[in-house]
């Protein structure tokens, strides 16, 4: 639970220093807080769920599955949002590998 906070403390830190940036305003700076959290929803929920799969499930943690998740997940809205979505998406779980 901390390591969550601290994730999303980190979005709104960096919201509160580039606040004119589009992709941290209010429409999508939900989707940001989403990217930050994505990497350990699969990764520790199944150190909660099924332990047996927990280090296969560390996959779920690294840059290159984060970018496949992000592919999949803004491929599900609209297509004039998809692109706000993978950048948003992208900078949330950048700022996780980075915090």
């Amino acid at each position: 639970m901390p390591d969550l906070i601290s994730h999303a403390a980190s979005a709104f830190i960096l919201k509160n220093c580039f606040a004119q940036l589009s992709l941290l305003r209010r429409k999508y700076f939900t989707v940001v807080l989403f990217g930050v959290v994505m990497p350990d929803l699969i990764s520790r929920s199944a150190l909660i769920f099924s332990p047996q799969w927990f280090a296969s499930a560390q996959f779920f943690h690294t840059p290159i599955a984060c970018f496949f998740q992000t592919v999949i997940i803004s491929g599900c809205f609209k297509a004039n949002q998809r692109i706000m979505v993978f950048y948003a998406l992208s900078l949330g779980w950048i700022l996780h590998q980075v915090f």
